[in-house]
């Protein structure tokens, strides 16, 4: 709770105003019975001291200050109602931008290991939660605060062992809640935990859902999610009927009280120590403290779930971020690239997946690195846009360590084209744009004509703002990865990794992607780093690097590779229609 404390301090402002006019509305309110008060003892009670003429002039004057007061508990009871709503949502969205800065400042590693519809559940149950307290903290909870204030005020005025009897209930009900809201904790935990869970299969089977539908699963889907939400809904069910119990005793034990009181106020106007108009007055007043007391049960179950959300939040919030070195170094330009006797093991297992990787790339030049799967390639993608750290060894960028270099600096000049897409829903431009926000038309239609995707504007009158639909739907396998290496280019970069971006595309797709790539590579202030299964994507490259079981085995040009007889020629045939076998043959060897 110390997460939404801090983000309610940051709105005080309109947090104090909430609180006045809440305090305001029960102030009028409470006026109201102390004016029948006084037309019952001063009036009613009275009719022989006045005419009638003065009669109704004195109920009169009264009977209009009653009805201002009520008029200026509504007007107040408005400004209560926006202010609160104002610091719920400004509470909710601190605490929603702040857990999506806290993600994004994360390691890579950590977001590997999170699931993305569990972490958002979180994020959305918290707010919710957050939200729904704040309100109810202020329209009931402060209110019958306030309430219970003026009325012990005034019960103190004309009785004081009325006071006594008053705040009985108070400890009667606060010691129920605290022995009964532990379990309710108990439950809320166990729900929440469910809940997130819940909403994380959901987003995983609508991620997938083409592969869902295309083998016949949407049954098997169906009735796995209706399981998850029979036991959630049992859950559920069990905690209302728990809390439906807490709360008869809590409201026995309050009308108990309440009528003791009643019995009481009976016997002093029988001993004429009360008037009629103080009577009608407390019992007026009765229905702002026993009504309250009667919601303090869901008000505590408000603020255990709040708690337990919270608590769930705060566990994401306390993940160490991705660490920053003391002295940044700030890269100009990106001129070369060096790996050396870099070596990497994965986080989890602690196997090794790089073992001392070395090599150079300037600007100018084309490397590349194949090789099997399983072989590392993926992870040197990684390592080289700072996703993961070397165990060992050192990346350096103009001969700077990666580990004294700014991050956003350094990733500012790189551009990454990946085997999937990633096209946003929106135009042309918004997809551009997305990677260069300061970018023009100028700078948009230069870097779709170097992509080559000038078909796409020409068959369309809209140009740049025509809508590609979600995950580009509108767009060809083709067109989709030209528009991802438009997108690349038009943040200039100095670096540009292509990370197996032509391995989902057909044969003629594959050959047109590839011519593209193949012209970006004349650019002299441009390095650029293939990573492929294909060969024939990384035939022009400068040096290619074979990868096997996280060692570099083979480097050089296509030419000499295949003249080698090793690994790149074995995998050179295959993909030309030579035997699987000779592949098979030489992996074995390899393991020998």
């Amino acid at each position: 709770m110390n997460l939404l404390a801090k983000c309610i301090t940051r709105n005080w402002k309109v947090g104090a105003l909430s609180l006045l006019m809440a305090a305001l509305k029960m102030f009028f309110i409470l006026t109201n019975p102390l004016i029948f008060q006084h037309i019952i003892d001063h009036y009613v009670m009275r009719q022989g001291h006045y005419t009638t003429p003065e009669f109704l002039r004195g109920v009169g004057l009264w009977l209009s200050i009653s009805i201002t007061s009520v008029f200026l508990s509504i007007i107040a009871r408005g400004y209560q109602d926006y202010y609160t709503k104002l610091l719920a949502c400004r509470t909710g969205a601190a605490l929603y931008s702040r857990a999506i800065s806290k993600l994004l400042s994360l390691p890579f590693t950590t977001l590997e290991a999170q699931k993305s519809g569990a972490t958002l559940g979180k994020l959305q149950t918290a707010r919710d939660d957050a939200e729904r307290f704040l309100i109810a903290s202020v329209n009931n909870s402060f209110s019958a605060v306030i309430g219970i204030v003026i009325v012990t005020i005034y019960v103190t005025s004309i009785c004081s062992a009325l006071v006594v009897t008053f705040l009985l209930a108070l400890p009667v009900v606060a010691l129920l809640s605290a022995y009964f809201g532990r379990k309710v904790t108990t439950l809320q935990t166990t729900i929440h935990g469910e809940t997130a869970a819940l909403k994380g299969s959901i987003v995983e089977t609508l991620r997938n859902v083409e592969l869902v539908k295309v083998l016949g699963l949407a049954k098997q889907e169906i009735e796995r999610l209706n399981l998850d939400c029979a036991r959630l809904l049992d859950l559920e069910v069990g905690k209302d009927r728990y809390l439906r119990s807490v709360k008869m005793w809590q409201t026995m034990s309050s009308v108990f009280v309440h009528d003791t009181v009643f019995c009481l106020l009976l016997f002093l106007i029988f001993k004429h120590e009360i008037s009629t108009g103080q009577y009608i007055t407390v019992y007026i007043y009765s229905f702002y403290v026993f009504g309250p007391l009667q919601e303090v049960g869901p008000t505590i179950n408000n603020y255990r779930q709040t708690a337990v959300s919270l608590s769930a939040f705060e566990e994401l919030m306390v993940l160490p971020s991705e660490p920053r070195p003391a002295h940044t170094s700030f890269l100009r330009n990106i001129n070369s690239l060096t790996f050396s006797q870099v070596s990497f093991s994965h986080p989890a297992t602690g196997q090794p997946i790089l073992i001392d990787l070395s090599f150079t790339v300037a600007s100018g030049e084309t490397i590349a690195f194949v090789g099997p799967s399983g072989a590392g390639k993926t992870t040197v993608v990684k390592l080289l846009v700072q996703l993961y750290s070397p165990q060992s060894g050192k990346i350096m960028y103009n001969g700077v360590d990666s580990n004294s270099v700014d991050t956003e600096d350094l990733r500012r000049q790189i551009g990454f084209v990946t085997q999937d897409s990633y096209i946003f829903s929106g135009t042309i431009r918004d997809n551009l744009r997305f990677a260069a926000p300061q970018a023009n038309d100028e700078d948009c239609l230069d870097a779709l004509h170097r992509a080559r995707l000038g078909e796409v504007l020409e068959r369309t009158s809209d140009g740049l703002d025509t809508v590609i639909g979600e995950a580009g739907i509108n767009l060809s396998g083709g067109e989709k990865q030209r528009l991802a290496i438009a997108r690349a280019l038009i943040r200039k970069p100095r670096l540009i990794i292509f990370d197996e971006a032509t391995s989902a595309l057909d044969p003629a797709t594959e050959e047109s992607v590839t011519r593209t790539i193949r012209e970006l590579a004349h650019y002299s202030e441009v390095a650029t780093v293939l990573i492929a299964h294909r060969l024939s994507t990384v035939m022009h490259a400068n040096r290619i690097y074979v990868l096997e079981k996280g060692k570099i085995v083979e480097e050089g040009s296509h030419e000499r590779l295949v003249s080698m007889g090793g690994l790149y020629q074995a995998l050179w045939r295959l993909q030309t229609g030579g035997s699987p076998v000779e592949l098979a043959n030489h992996l074995t060897t390899s393991k020998g």
